[in-house]
């Protein structure tokens, strides 16, 4: 069992590799899920799952369908 801390104004995310899958093949998903974060800093969870869920939505050639499930925290 492990503890996690998350201090006042750090969000948590949860996600399946069905997100990194979504997003790109291999290590471009994993690049390509940091970038997104890296650009939603500081906003809600919920905007958060928003533009995740948005950048899933873009077609791609190399589209590859799986679950995806995606949990945001923060703590205030």
């Amino acid at each position: 069992q492990e503890e996690l801390s998350v201090a006042a104004g750090e969000t948590l995310l949860l996600y399946t590799d069905g997100l990194t899958a979504a997003l790109g093949p291999g290590r471009v998903g994993r690049d390509r899920l940091r970038a997104l974060l890296a650009e939603q800093a500081g906003r809600s969870p919920g905007d958060v799952v928003t533009a995740l869920e948005a950048a899933l939505h873009e077609p791609r050639r190399d589209a590859h369908l799986d679950d995806v499930a995606v949990l945001a925290l923060a703590r205030a």
